[in-house]
């Protein structure tokens, strides 16, 4: 019923909705040359083949499908489809994607566009990396092939709502033929909700090979950094940049040679960060703009879209951004692959069972505030030996979860028809 209900609401506010997407390309949230593809409307042509839709909702969980991927679309029989939802994810995937993968922006939760896309992709199955349940798209989806929700992930926010409505959840729920959560907590909060088709194998975030990098840019920038002490901040966000600032202030001090890279989340978030630090009087350089480092830079603002792989590789230390404000943080897989000592803030909700991991096995420094970063910092420069046990500790780590690519792939074949 509550379904029923959505959906006519859904089809009577299409003009809201309409309007709303023409707001988001306004804000340039939108890729404006390919708007017709979140109405659902396709420019390619659908292949004669079984068709396996993905659909990873940004940049972190269109990462994480690639080696999937790339064993699924090994089979001539098999055309995988890939969708996502944001530009940066749209940008990426044309440096990532096997030649024979298609990619799509998602339909807008919208009736009339997901049944446009439906209507042209007719998948045979389809696969979610996402946290949110679209009632529409999931609805209409189910109608035409079976459904596997891949790393699902529910924030205690989430549960605690979901705990509220719980008639509402097993409507949704039922959509799905399997659920494949990401931890052991989220397992328990789907089972605790009722869900029957329930499987854990482990989170595919740690499957993602290392992240690649251009050989010519990355010769470059190491020859630039090759006197300074490097620390990489992986995916900052609005109100970390400022503790960043004073991060830098006290371990300067202790460091000369130190500088800080900074790889924004959102990268048009640039121009504020250069005010900010240029306002503090530091020397900045910023890597949009082609400017080259000297020995008096202060901070490198990497503001461009699919380089982190070349900057995790000259940074002797990544600290992992959205763990210093509460946005749930990033996952600190791709810094550890390359071999960059990690360094974890306080907050960490959504990646809550990988830095525990990552904690229980001493394969990062976690630290509580500011000061507790400026002395991991100063402890990593000053001790060889201790930076060789922190990344020992995380090959290790990352090692023992070899099995659960293999595992996910053959969860995922029983459903292929």
């Amino acid at each position: 019923m509550l379904l029923k209900l959505y959906k006519a609401l859904n089809i009577l506010l299409t003009p809201i909705i309409g309007l709303l997407l023409i707001y988001r390309v306004w804000k340039k949230k939108e890729d404006k040359t390919r708007i017709k593809e979140r109405l659902g409307i396709a420019k390619k042509a659908r292949p004669n083949k079984k068709l396996i839709w993905i659909h990873a909702a940004s940049v972190g969980e269109t990462i994480s499908t690639i080696p999937l991927i790339q064993i699924l679309s090994a089979d001539s029989k098999i055309t995988i489809l890939l969708t996502s939802g944001t530009v940066t994810s749209g940008k990426l995937v044309k440096s990532i994607l096997p030649k024979n993968v298609i990619h799509q922006y998602v339909p807008i939760e919208n009736y009339f566009a997901i049944k446009n896309f439906l209507k042209h992709w007719k998948p045979n199955l389809t696969i979610f990396v996402e946290s949110e349940f679209w009632p529409c798209i999931l609805s209409e989806t189910s109608k035409v092939s079976k459904i596997i929700s891949l790393n699902t992930r529910l924030s205690d926010s989430s549960f605690k709502i979901w705990k509220t409505q719980k008639q509402a959840f097993s409507d949704i729920s039922k959509l799905f033929s399997l659920f494949l959560p990401q931890s052991i907590n989220d397992f328990e909060k789907l089972k605790s909700l009722g869900v029957k088709k329930l499987k854990y194998i482990g989170n595919i975030k740690y499957t993602v090979p290392p992240l690649i990098a251009d050989e010519r840019k990355l010769a470059i920038l190491a020859d630039e950094l090759r006197s300074k002490k490097v620390v990489l901040f992986i995916s900052s966000h609005p109100g970390e940049e400022e503790i960043i600032h004073q991060i830098y202030k006290e371990a300067k001090k202790i460091i000369p040679s130190l500088i800080f890279i900074i790889a924004p989340r959102h990268p048009n978030r640039s121009n504020h960060i250069h005010s900010m630090l240029s306002s503090n009087n530091y020397k900045l350089a910023v890597r949009s703009k082609h400017q080259h480092i000297s020995p008096d830079t202060d901070f490198y603002i990497a503001d461009t879209i699919g380089e982190l792989g070349t900057l995790i590789r000259v940074s002797t230390i990544s600290v992992i951004c959205g763990t210093f404000v509460k946005t749930g943080g990033h996952n600190p897989i791709e810094a550890a692959k390359l071999k960059s000592a990690v360094i974890i803030g306080p907050y960490f909700s959504k990646q809550a069972e990988i830095c525990s991991e990552f904690k229980k096995h001493k394969a990062a420094i976690m630290v509580k505030n500011h000061r507790e970063c400026v002395k991991a910092i100063c402890l990593l420069f000053s001790s060889q030996p201790t930076i060789k046990t922190y990344l020992a500790n995380a090959s290790k780590l990352i090692n023992s979860k070899n099995n659960i690519l293999r595992d996910t792939v053959l969860a995922i074949r029983h459903y292929i028809k």
